[in-house]
């Protein structure tokens, strides 16, 4: 799960999830798909030439022909053909888990995919204690400095849609926690214990330090 995938015509994306072959669907003569793909991704990529790559290399699978593929080459395609090749087929597909007919259009066809250099195993890190930066005391980036893993936005905002309130406490408090001076009038962080601004005390408080230079320049 998280490698990336792609097909001839760019047509990428990302394993999201794996099944046993017995819990994927099937179709009436026993066939089983080995990567479903949400068919949005071809009007929005436009890649036409995997639809064609599919239906042709389809039809190559059952007569165990050849087709030349050749861009802007090669045979005339009739596209009256290909469409009643593609509508000839079977268009019953049962739901692996319950046996029940899938109450649904889809399109089965073979078409090749590779996998590309952005892989799991290669991409998996992880980071105890390490090197901060100084203006900042964050963590550096970077993987081969030792650098901490970035949790934006979105990490956060998907942590919080699960209700895992804590692991969001935890990852924002761990990285540069400091005891800094708050004064308890103005709310200006003094030097010392005094307040430069209006003489109020400061009060010792836990806060991260990242707050600290945000407010220092804004």
């Amino acid at each position: 799960i998280g490698d990336k995938i792609s097909s001839r015509h760019a047509q990428k994306g990302v394993i999201g999830r794996m099944l046993y072959p017995e819990d994927m669907p099937f179709t009436e003569d026993g066939t089983i798909p080995d990567i479903i793909f949400n068919s949005h991704g071809i009007p929005s990529r436009m890649t036409m030439g995997q639809m064609l790559e599919g239906v042709i290399g389809m039809g190559c699978t059952m007569d165990g022909t050849f087709a030349d593929g050749t861009p802007w080459g090669g045979p005339e395609l009739d596209m009256d053909e290909i469409l009643a090749m593609e509508e000839s087929k079977g268009t019953i597909m049962y739901n692996g888990t319950t046996g029940d007919v899938i109450e649904t259009v889809y399109c089965l066809n073979m078409v090749y995919y590779m996998p590309l250099k952005h892989q799991s195993k290669d991409k998996v890190y992880i980071r105890g204690v390490g090197p901060t930066e100084v203006f900042s005391r964050q963590p550096v980036s970077g993987k081969r400095q030792g650098g901490g893993l970035k949790f934006g936005e979105m990490e956060m905002d998907a942590a919080i849609s699960h209700g895992a309130s804590s692991v969001v406490m935890d990852t924002i408090r761990q990285s540069d926690m400091s005891m800094i001076p708050v004064c308890d009038t103005c709310g200006e962080f003094p030097v010392d214990k005094i307040c430069n601004l209006c003489g109020g005390s400061g009060v010792i408080t836990e806060m991260p330090y990242s707050l600290k230079v945000f407010a220092d320049l804004v």
